[in-house]
């Protein structure tokens, strides 16, 4: 199965935000986030967090993203709903609110899950079953 997704503009930038189903300990929040081929782990955005209930416990990871500046991340599994497909996969809450502009979905859980095929000339994206 391939879902098919168009680009969103955000502030002048074409960027492939796809809508995800986040839930936490029964509590769902439908958003969007940005799939990036170029980060290692999942991101949940701190409101994003907040409404799901995420507090700052549990594992500690540090990051590093463009230009060195390091972010401290507390690690959750969460319940997944992406492109027809249901599936767990881990997501960090950053400490500080503000450090990420919205949720990022890396290459750990969902590159695994998923062939991602980005047109950027088209302004589109693909999520396909492996």
């Amino acid at each position: 199965m391939t879902a098919d997704f168009e680009y969103k503009c955000i502030q002048g930038e074409k960027l492939p935000l796809a809508p995800i189903k986040l839930t936490h300990l029964g509590r769902t929040i439908l958003t969007e986030a940005l799939i990036d081929s170029g980060s290692a782990l999942s991101i949940v955005h701190g409101e994003i967090g907040e409404q799901l209930g995420l507090v700052h416990r549990g594992e500690l990871v540090k990051i590093s993203g463009a230009g060195g500046k390091e972010t401290v991340l507390h690690m959750y599994e969460l319940d997944n709903e992406l492109a027809g497909r249901n599936f767990k996969s881990k997501f960090g809450l950053p400490m500080k609110r503000g450090d990420v502009p919205y949720s990022i979905l890396g290459r750990d859980g969902i590159f695994e899950n998923f062939e991602v095929k980005f047109r950027q000339r088209e302004s589109k994206f693909a999520l396909s079953d492996y």
